[in-house]
């Protein structure tokens, strides 16, 4: 298995695409390690339990995942990025290994800014936007102040609530495709 790569099981036709592999996927040698893999994991749970005939694994390594870049980046590792910048993500060589990864799937779930600069390049599939499921990147898009969270009482309780919401948007963005494609799927 790549840090920036996992093949899932070939009969799912769904793919996850996230940023880039960080340290904890560096030292783990796989995607999608510590709590973006968590978090990833205990969404995969909410939608095995609500749309069990699309999401029928609760472990994330039955699903296709890449990033959007292969590097492994973090603060620490002397550029001071943790994402790498657009152009590479863009670049010719990179959209073409992208494509090469996803085209057995029909779902495509990008997962955060970085993957979905690659929106353009995936035609045919059905496209899911997220932001980082990372819980910085989760904390960002459903505040604490929201309306949503507003007056939930500990951390983490808003943190699963964060993980709920975000299964949330999974669904309703493919109910949206379902409606909206000719044949109603």
């Amino acid at each position: 298995m790549a840090t920036h790569y996992n093949k899932g099981n070939p009969t799912n036709k769904i793919a996850f695409i996230l940023s880039t592999p960080g340290k904890v996927e560096g030292v783990a040698g796989r995607p999608a390690s510590g709590e973006t893999g968590a978090n990833l994991n205990a969404i995969l749970e909410i939608l095995n339990k609500r749309e069990p005939s699309l999401f029928g694994s609760t472990d994330r390594y039955e699903y296709l995942i890449t990033n959007a870049s292969t590097e492994v980046m973090h603060s620490f590792k002397g550029n001071g990025r943790t994402e790498d910048v657009s152009l590479n993500i863009t670049r010719e060589k990179n959209v073409a290994r992208i494509q090469s990864e996803v085209k057995n799937c029909s779902i495509i779930i990008l997962c955060g800014k970085k993957a979905e600069l690659l929106s353009a390049y995936l035609h045919g599939k059905k496209l899911i936007r997220l932001p980082h499921l990372g819980n910085k990147g989760l904390r960002n898009k459903y505040k604490n102040s929201s309306p949503l969270l507003n007056g939930l009482k500990t951390a983490a309780v808003r943190d699963a609530t964060r993980l709920r919401l975000c299964a949330d948007c999974i669904l309703e963005q493919l109910h949206n495709a379902k409606r909206a494609s000719p044949e109603g799927h």
